[in-house]
């Protein structure tokens, strides 16, 4: 009997062991990030894999702001672009609407590339805006 106890309890510490060092790798391996928009007018944050040291780190994620942000710049002037070449006057909203759900899908499909790019170059992920 009292070895099964020891079993359990060896096995219920193993357990808590492990939950300790994971939320403690968790903890250190990313940390976020966030940085004031080119216009200001918002903050963008990220969680970024940390680096070998914090100012490493912190250059890492300034770059990956400086990248993600500029894309989506990039993006959005090309989807104002297109939707502002799809309006017109003389154009019936049956015409106009298919293309601006497809210039809608194409600027998202560019987004979510540049998320997976951001990952791949900086080990950062977008959180969000604000």
């Amino acid at each position: 009997m009292i070895t099964k106890w020891a079993v359990l309890v060896a096995g219920v510490g193993v357990l808590l062991l492990g939950a300790a060092v994971s939320s403690e790798v968790l903890s250190f391996s990313a940390a976020e990030f966030s940085y004031p928009t080119i216009d200001s007018r918002s903050v963008m944050s990220y969680r970024c894999e940390q680096m070998e040291t914090r100012e490493a780190s912190e250059a890492n994620a300034r770059s990956a702001h400086a990248f993600f942000e500029e894309n989506l710049l990039e993006i959005s002037q090309q989807q104002a672009v297109a939707m502002s070449a799809s309006m017109s006057p003389n154009r019936t909203p049956s015409e106009v609407i298919p293309e601006l759900e497809k210039t809608n899908a194409t600027a998202d499909a560019l987004r979510r590339e540049a998320a997976r790019e951001l990952e791949r170059r900086f080990g950062c992920k977008y959180l969000g805006g604000i």
